[in-house]
Protein backbone atom coordinates (compact mmCIF):
# COMPACT_ATOMS: atom_id res chain seq x y z
CA UNK A 1 0.00 0.00 0.00
CA UNK A 2 1.15 3.45 -0.86
CA UNK A 3 1.83 6.11 1.70
CA UNK A 4 -0.51 8.79 1.29
CA UNK A 5 1.54 11.61 2.20
CA UNK A 6 4.45 10.72 -0.46
CA UNK A 7 4.36 11.55 -3.89
CA UNK A 8 3.85 8.95 -6.20
CA UNK A 9 6.43 9.43 -8.54
CA UNK A 10 9.38 11.16 -6.49
CA UNK A 11 8.48 10.34 -3.02
CA UNK A 12 8.52 13.50 -1.73
CA UNK A 13 6.05 14.72 1.01
CA UNK A 14 5.09 18.23 0.39
CA UNK A 15 2.24 19.22 -1.44
CA UNK A 16 -0.62 21.72 -2.90
CA UNK A 17 -3.51 21.05 -2.60
CA UNK A 18 -6.79 21.57 -5.07
CA UNK A 19 -9.76 20.59 -3.13
CA UNK A 20 -12.24 22.30 -5.37
CA UNK A 21 -13.32 19.20 -7.76
CA UNK A 22 -14.02 16.57 -4.51
CA UNK A 23 -17.00 18.38 -4.31
CA UNK A 24 -18.48 17.14 -7.32
CA UNK A 25 -18.95 13.81 -8.83
CA UNK A 26 -16.26 11.76 -10.69
CA UNK A 27 -16.59 9.13 -13.34
CA UNK A 28 -14.80 5.89 -14.03
CA UNK A 29 -12.10 4.74 -16.59
CA UNK A 30 -14.63 2.70 -18.19
CA UNK A 31 -17.07 5.82 -18.17
CA UNK A 32 -19.49 5.08 -15.27
CA UNK A 33 -20.55 7.57 -13.24
CA UNK A 34 -19.31 8.16 -9.86
CA UNK A 35 -20.54 9.04 -6.25
CA UNK A 36 -18.20 12.25 -5.38
CA UNK A 37 -14.58 13.40 -6.48
CA UNK A 38 -11.13 13.41 -5.33
CA UNK A 39 -8.70 16.54 -4.00
CA UNK A 40 -5.87 17.00 -6.47
CA UNK A 41 -2.65 17.31 -4.93
CA UNK A 42 0.89 18.70 -6.61
CA UNK A 43 3.73 17.53 -5.56
CA UNK A 44 6.05 20.59 -4.49
CA UNK A 45 8.89 19.02 -5.54
CA UNK A 46 8.35 17.31 -9.13
CA UNK A 47 5.02 18.57 -10.13
CA UNK A 48 3.58 15.62 -10.39
CA UNK A 49 0.01 16.07 -10.50
CA UNK A 50 -2.00 13.29 -8.67
CA UNK A 51 -4.66 12.13 -5.98
CA UNK A 52 -4.40 11.19 -2.38
CA UNK A 53 -4.17 7.76 -2.55
CA UNK A 54 -5.47 6.62 0.91
CA UNK A 55 -7.38 3.50 1.99
CA UNK A 56 -11.12 5.04 0.86
CA UNK A 57 -9.86 5.38 -2.56
CA UNK A 58 -8.32 2.29 -2.67
CA UNK A 59 -11.26 -0.01 -1.94
CA UNK A 60 -13.22 2.13 -3.94
CA UNK A 61 -11.00 1.38 -6.91
CA UNK A 62 -11.03 -2.11 -6.16
CA UNK A 63 -14.61 -2.06 -6.52
CA UNK A 64 -14.39 -0.67 -10.26
CA UNK A 65 -11.94 -2.95 -11.57
CA UNK A 66 -13.72 -5.60 -10.11
CA UNK A 67 -16.35 -5.23 -12.84
CA UNK A 68 -14.32 -3.15 -15.29
CA UNK A 69 -16.35 -3.30 -18.25
CA UNK A 70 -14.43 -1.37 -21.65
CA UNK A 71 -16.60 -0.28 -24.28
CA UNK A 72 -19.46 -1.27 -22.94
CA UNK A 73 -22.28 0.27 -24.67
CA UNK A 74 -20.50 -0.98 -28.36
CA UNK A 75 -19.96 -4.68 -26.58
CA UNK A 76 -16.38 -4.17 -26.24
CA UNK A 77 -15.40 -2.88 -29.69
CA UNK A 78 -12.72 0.28 -29.08
CA UNK A 79 -14.16 3.43 -29.56
CA UNK A 80 -13.10 5.39 -32.65
CA UNK A 81 -11.17 8.53 -32.61
CA UNK A 82 -11.44 11.45 -35.36
CA UNK A 83 -8.19 12.58 -36.84
CA UNK A 84 -7.67 16.46 -36.29
CA UNK A 85 -9.48 16.32 -33.34
CA UNK A 86 -12.76 16.02 -34.52
CA UNK A 87 -12.38 17.89 -38.04
CA UNK A 88 -12.33 15.04 -40.17
CA UNK A 89 -15.29 13.33 -41.37
CA UNK A 90 -14.03 9.55 -41.30
CA UNK A 91 -12.60 8.12 -38.04
CA UNK A 92 -10.71 5.02 -36.76
CA UNK A 93 -9.55 2.54 -33.99
CA UNK A 94 -7.43 4.19 -31.97
CA UNK A 95 -5.34 1.48 -31.27
CA UNK A 96 -4.98 1.34 -34.98
CA UNK A 97 -3.86 4.69 -35.35
CA UNK A 98 -1.42 4.07 -32.50
CA UNK A 99 0.06 0.93 -34.03
CA UNK A 100 0.31 3.67 -37.50
CA UNK A 101 2.25 6.20 -35.74
CA UNK A 102 4.40 3.64 -34.07
CA UNK A 103 5.67 2.00 -37.01
CA UNK A 104 6.96 5.51 -37.99
CA UNK A 105 8.54 5.64 -35.34
CA UNK A 106 10.83 2.75 -35.45
CA UNK A 107 11.29 0.04 -37.41
CA UNK A 108 9.34 -3.20 -36.79
CA UNK A 109 10.72 -6.62 -37.84
CA UNK A 110 8.55 -8.87 -39.61
CA UNK A 111 8.63 -11.29 -36.52
CA UNK A 112 8.78 -10.38 -32.86
CA UNK A 113 7.14 -10.63 -29.66
CA UNK A 114 4.92 -8.12 -27.88
CA UNK A 115 3.47 -7.76 -24.44
CA UNK A 116 0.49 -6.08 -24.31
CA UNK A 117 0.19 -4.31 -20.28
CA UNK A 118 -3.05 -3.30 -19.05
CA UNK A 119 -4.83 -4.91 -22.46
CA UNK A 120 -8.20 -5.05 -21.41
CA UNK A 121 -10.43 -7.07 -23.46
CA UNK A 122 -7.44 -7.19 -26.44
CA UNK A 123 -8.31 -3.98 -28.48
CA UNK A 124 -4.59 -3.25 -29.26
CA UNK A 125 -3.93 -7.00 -29.20
CA UNK A 126 -6.19 -7.49 -32.22
CA UNK A 127 -4.68 -4.40 -33.84
CA UNK A 128 -1.11 -5.76 -33.79
CA UNK A 129 -2.36 -9.08 -34.70
CA UNK A 130 -3.84 -7.96 -37.91
CA UNK A 131 -0.57 -5.92 -39.13
CA UNK A 132 1.86 -8.44 -37.56
CA UNK A 133 0.57 -12.11 -38.22
CA UNK A 134 4.08 -13.94 -37.63
CA UNK A 135 4.54 -11.84 -34.04
CA UNK A 136 4.19 -13.50 -31.12
CA UNK A 137 2.03 -12.01 -28.50
CA UNK A 138 1.15 -11.69 -24.81
CA UNK A 139 -1.46 -9.68 -22.53
CA UNK A 140 -0.63 -8.70 -18.94
CA UNK A 141 -4.18 -7.87 -17.08
CA UNK A 142 -4.40 -7.61 -13.23
CA UNK A 143 -7.78 -9.52 -13.54
CA UNK A 144 -8.88 -12.68 -15.84
CA UNK A 145 -12.23 -11.10 -16.86
CA UNK A 146 -11.01 -11.21 -20.28
CA UNK A 147 -8.52 -13.82 -20.39
CA UNK A 148 -10.31 -16.45 -22.66
CA UNK A 149 -11.18 -13.47 -25.21
CA UNK A 150 -7.56 -12.69 -25.21
CA UNK A 151 -6.80 -16.46 -25.39
CA UNK A 152 -8.42 -16.28 -28.88
CA UNK A 153 -6.90 -13.46 -31.07
CA UNK A 154 -4.44 -14.71 -33.53
CA UNK A 155 -1.30 -14.95 -32.27
CA UNK A 156 -1.60 -14.52 -28.47
CA UNK A 157 0.49 -17.02 -26.88
CA UNK A 158 0.20 -15.93 -23.10
CA UNK A 159 -2.19 -14.38 -20.72
CA UNK A 160 -0.21 -12.55 -17.25
CA UNK A 161 -1.89 -11.64 -14.03
CA UNK A 162 0.94 -10.57 -12.69
CA UNK A 163 4.65 -9.62 -13.55
CA UNK A 164 6.10 -12.65 -11.60
CA UNK A 165 4.33 -14.67 -14.27
CA UNK A 166 6.53 -13.63 -16.88
CA UNK A 167 9.52 -15.46 -17.95
CA UNK A 168 10.10 -14.04 -21.29
CA UNK A 169 11.63 -11.03 -22.46
CA UNK A 170 9.99 -8.65 -25.28
CA UNK A 171 11.09 -6.90 -28.32
CA UNK A 172 7.97 -4.56 -27.49
CA UNK A 173 5.83 -3.66 -24.90
CA UNK A 174 3.06 -1.57 -24.86
CA UNK A 175 1.32 0.47 -21.80
CA UNK A 176 -1.73 2.30 -23.63
CA UNK A 177 -4.42 3.68 -21.01
CA UNK A 178 -1.92 2.10 -18.06
CA UNK A 179 0.65 4.15 -16.50
CA UNK A 180 -1.95 7.07 -14.66
CA UNK A 181 -3.39 4.40 -12.91
CA UNK A 182 -0.21 2.70 -11.23
CA UNK A 183 0.34 3.64 -7.81
CA UNK A 184 4.44 3.12 -7.99
CA UNK A 185 5.42 4.15 -11.42
CA UNK A 186 8.89 4.08 -10.89
CA UNK A 187 9.20 0.62 -9.82
CA UNK A 188 6.67 -0.74 -12.13
CA UNK A 189 8.32 0.62 -15.54
CA UNK A 190 11.83 -0.85 -13.75
CA UNK A 191 10.54 -4.01 -13.44
CA UNK A 192 9.06 -4.05 -17.01
CA UNK A 193 12.23 -2.88 -18.31
CA UNK A 194 13.94 -6.50 -17.26
CA UNK A 195 11.23 -7.92 -19.40
CA UNK A 196 12.42 -5.69 -22.56
CA UNK A 197 15.16 -7.08 -25.17
CA UNK A 198 18.11 -4.10 -24.43
CA UNK A 199 17.74 -2.97 -28.10
CA UNK A 200 13.67 -3.17 -27.89
CA UNK A 201 10.74 -0.90 -27.67
CA UNK A 202 8.51 0.77 -25.00
CA UNK A 203 5.14 2.25 -25.88
CA UNK A 204 3.36 4.39 -23.20
CA UNK A 205 0.14 6.36 -24.12
CA UNK A 206 -1.96 7.94 -21.68
CA UNK A 207 -4.58 11.13 -21.30
CA UNK A 208 -2.71 15.06 -21.67
CA UNK A 209 -3.38 17.28 -18.30
CA UNK A 210 -2.10 19.99 -20.44
CA UNK A 211 -4.98 19.57 -23.14
CA UNK A 212 -7.92 17.10 -21.11
CA UNK A 213 -9.42 19.16 -18.26
CA UNK A 214 -11.40 16.49 -17.94
CA UNK A 215 -8.93 13.86 -16.67
CA UNK A 216 -8.88 15.08 -13.29
CA UNK A 217 -12.38 13.65 -12.64
CA UNK A 218 -11.29 10.31 -13.30
CA UNK A 219 -11.79 8.46 -10.43
CA UNK A 220 -9.20 5.39 -10.84
CA UNK A 221 -6.53 7.92 -11.97
CA UNK A 222 -4.03 7.85 -9.85
CA UNK A 223 -1.28 9.89 -12.00
CA UNK A 224 -2.12 12.84 -14.22
CA UNK A 225 1.00 13.49 -16.04
CA UNK A 226 2.49 16.05 -19.12
CA UNK A 227 5.24 15.53 -21.45
CA UNK A 228 7.69 16.62 -18.86
CA UNK A 229 6.48 14.64 -15.43
CA UNK A 230 5.98 11.69 -18.27
CA UNK A 231 9.61 12.31 -20.24
CA UNK A 232 11.16 12.13 -16.66
CA UNK A 233 9.48 9.15 -15.04
CA UNK A 234 10.08 6.80 -18.11
CA UNK A 235 14.18 8.37 -18.44
CA UNK A 236 14.64 8.29 -14.51
CA UNK A 237 13.49 4.33 -15.22
CA UNK A 238 16.46 3.43 -17.71
CA UNK A 239 15.03 4.45 -20.85
CA UNK A 240 15.79 6.99 -23.54
CA UNK A 241 13.02 9.01 -25.23
CA UNK A 242 12.91 8.39 -28.88
CA UNK A 243 9.57 10.46 -29.59
CA UNK A 244 6.81 12.30 -27.07
CA UNK A 245 4.14 13.53 -29.07
CA UNK A 246 0.70 15.20 -28.46
CA UNK A 247 -0.93 14.42 -32.10
CA UNK A 248 -1.03 10.90 -32.42
CA UNK A 249 -4.46 11.21 -30.47
CA UNK A 250 -6.05 13.80 -29.04
CA UNK A 251 -5.55 15.29 -25.82
CA UNK A 252 -3.25 12.17 -25.50
CA UNK A 253 0.58 11.95 -25.35
CA UNK A 254 2.46 9.15 -26.80
CA UNK A 255 5.96 8.16 -25.96
CA UNK A 256 8.12 6.01 -27.29
CA UNK A 257 11.45 4.90 -25.82
CA UNK A 258 14.41 2.42 -25.57
CA UNK A 259 15.93 0.59 -23.03
CA UNK A 260 19.63 2.73 -21.77
CA UNK A 261 22.21 1.50 -20.52
CA UNK A 262 21.97 3.59 -17.04
CA UNK A 263 18.80 5.28 -15.78
CA UNK A 264 19.47 9.01 -16.00
CA UNK A 265 19.52 10.32 -12.19
CA UNK A 266 18.63 13.86 -12.58
CA UNK A 267 16.39 15.01 -9.91
CA UNK A 268 16.58 18.81 -10.75
CA UNK A 269 12.89 20.28 -11.34
CA UNK A 270 12.24 23.55 -11.84
CA UNK A 271 10.31 25.56 -9.58
CA UNK A 272 8.97 27.40 -12.29
CA UNK A 273 7.81 23.90 -13.86
CA UNK A 274 6.09 22.74 -10.69
CA UNK A 275 4.61 26.17 -10.17
CA UNK A 276 3.12 25.76 -13.49
CA UNK A 277 1.96 22.13 -12.93
CA UNK A 278 -0.24 24.11 -9.91
CA UNK A 279 -1.43 26.55 -12.21
CA UNK A 280 -2.58 24.10 -14.89
CA UNK A 281 -4.70 22.57 -12.18
CA UNK A 282 -6.54 25.34 -10.41
CA UNK A 283 -6.83 26.43 -14.96
CA UNK A 284 -8.43 23.04 -15.20
CA UNK A 285 -10.46 22.70 -12.14
CA UNK A 286 -12.03 26.23 -12.88
CA UNK A 287 -12.55 25.45 -16.18
CA UNK A 288 -14.93 22.00 -15.25
CA UNK A 289 -16.62 24.05 -12.17
CA UNK A 290 -17.92 26.43 -15.11
CA UNK A 291 -18.52 24.13 -17.27
CA UNK A 292 -20.79 22.03 -14.56
CA UNK A 293 -23.10 25.64 -14.07
CA UNK A 294 -22.91 26.16 -17.68
CA UNK A 295 -24.53 23.14 -18.48
CA UNK A 296 -26.77 23.01 -15.61
CA UNK A 297 -27.87 26.66 -16.81
CA UNK A 298 -28.32 25.72 -20.55
CA UNK A 299 -30.42 22.49 -19.26
CA UNK A 300 -33.01 24.93 -17.88
CA UNK A 301 -33.68 26.87 -20.83
CA UNK A 302 -35.42 23.01 -22.57
CA UNK A 303 -36.88 20.13 -21.92
CA UNK A 304 -34.83 18.55 -25.17
CA UNK A 305 -31.54 18.93 -23.41
CA UNK A 306 -28.95 16.38 -24.79
CA UNK A 307 -25.34 15.17 -24.03
CA UNK A 308 -23.08 14.88 -27.27
CA UNK A 309 -20.68 11.51 -26.88
CA UNK A 310 -20.95 8.61 -24.60
CA UNK A 311 -17.31 8.43 -23.23
CA UNK A 312 -15.69 9.79 -20.35
CA UNK A 313 -16.45 13.26 -20.58
CA UNK A 314 -20.35 13.04 -21.65
CA UNK A 315 -20.88 10.36 -19.01
CA UNK A 316 -19.46 12.37 -16.20
CA UNK A 317 -21.40 15.59 -16.71
CA UNK A 318 -24.48 13.06 -16.97
CA UNK A 319 -24.16 11.84 -13.79
CA UNK A 320 -23.76 15.18 -12.26
CA UNK A 321 -26.84 16.28 -14.04
CA UNK A 322 -28.92 13.35 -14.43
CA UNK A 323 -32.55 13.62 -15.13
CA UNK A 324 -31.91 17.00 -16.83
CA UNK A 325 -30.41 14.96 -19.57
CA UNK A 326 -32.79 13.46 -21.62
CA UNK A 327 -31.00 11.89 -24.87
CA UNK A 328 -27.39 11.50 -25.45
CA UNK A 329 -25.91 11.91 -29.50
CA UNK A 330 -23.65 9.78 -30.95
CA UNK A 331 -21.27 9.58 -34.38
CA UNK A 332 -20.57 5.70 -33.73
CA UNK A 333 -22.61 3.20 -35.11
CA UNK A 334 -21.97 1.01 -32.78
CA UNK A 335 -24.08 2.54 -30.01
CA UNK A 336 -26.80 3.88 -31.98
CA UNK A 337 -30.29 2.61 -30.87
CA UNK A 338 -29.87 2.04 -27.43
CA UNK A 339 -30.00 3.15 -23.89
CA UNK A 340 -27.17 4.59 -21.82
CA UNK A 341 -27.46 5.65 -18.18
CA UNK A 342 -30.99 4.53 -19.18
CA UNK A 343 -31.49 7.26 -22.03
CA UNK A 344 -31.65 6.78 -25.48
CA UNK A 345 -28.57 7.19 -27.72
CA UNK A 346 -29.54 9.21 -30.85
CA UNK A 347 -28.13 9.66 -34.67
CA UNK A 348 -27.41 13.40 -35.47
CA UNK A 349 -30.40 13.16 -37.97
CA UNK A 350 -32.65 12.02 -34.62
CA UNK A 351 -32.42 14.90 -32.65
CA UNK A 352 -35.32 16.46 -31.97
CA UNK A 353 -36.31 19.90 -33.31
CA UNK A 354 -34.81 22.84 -31.29
CA UNK A 355 -33.07 20.38 -28.92
CA UNK A 356 -29.94 21.89 -26.95
CA UNK A 357 -27.17 19.65 -27.30
CA UNK A 358 -24.12 20.08 -25.03
CA UNK A 359 -20.82 19.39 -26.14
CA UNK A 360 -18.73 18.54 -23.04
CA UNK A 361 -15.37 18.05 -24.77
CA UNK A 362 -12.18 20.34 -24.35
CA UNK A 363 -12.67 23.43 -25.91
CA UNK A 364 -10.44 22.88 -29.48
CA UNK A 365 -11.94 19.57 -30.07
CA UNK A 366 -15.74 20.57 -29.22
CA UNK A 367 -15.03 23.74 -31.67
CA UNK A 368 -13.92 21.57 -34.23
CA UNK A 369 -17.12 19.27 -33.66
CA UNK A 370 -19.30 21.72 -33.99
CA UNK A 371 -18.02 23.49 -37.14
CA UNK A 372 -18.35 20.52 -38.59
CA UNK A 373 -22.08 18.92 -37.31
CA UNK A 374 -24.34 22.33 -36.81
CA UNK A 375 -24.59 22.93 -40.80
CA UNK A 376 -25.85 19.49 -40.84
CA UNK A 377 -28.46 20.12 -37.79
CA UNK A 378 -29.65 24.04 -38.53
CA UNK A 379 -32.39 23.22 -35.94
CA UNK A 380 -30.35 22.13 -33.26
CA UNK A 381 -28.79 24.55 -30.69
CA UNK A 382 -25.14 23.12 -30.12
CA UNK A 383 -23.54 24.16 -27.05
CA UNK A 384 -20.05 24.78 -26.16
CA UNK A 385 -18.27 24.46 -22.93
CA UNK A 386 -18.62 27.77 -20.78
CA UNK A 387 -20.21 29.80 -24.31
CA UNK A 388 -22.71 32.44 -23.08
CA UNK A 389 -26.18 31.42 -23.00
CA UNK A 390 -27.15 33.95 -26.02
CA UNK A 391 -24.46 32.89 -27.78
Amino acid sequence: MTSTNQCLLCHHEVFTEFPELSELKSVTSDCRPWSHGNTILVCSHCGLVQKPIDGQWQQEVAAIYSQYAPYSLSAGREQPVFPGGGSANYSQARSVVILKHLRESVTLPPQGTLLDVGCGNGAFLKAVSHSFPQWQLSGFEQNRLHEEEIMQINGVANFYASLTEINQIFDVIALIHVLEHILQPLSFLTNLREKLNPSGILLIQLPNLAENPFDLVVKDHSSHFTKRTLKWLVEATGFNTITVATDWVTKEISLVATPTAMPIQSTAFESLEVREASQLVKKNSEWLQNLVEHAHEMATTTDQFGIFGTAIAGSWLAGILEEKVKFFVEEDGQKLGKLYLGKPVLALAELPKESVVYIALPTKIAQAIYRRIQPLCPQVKFVLPNQSVNG
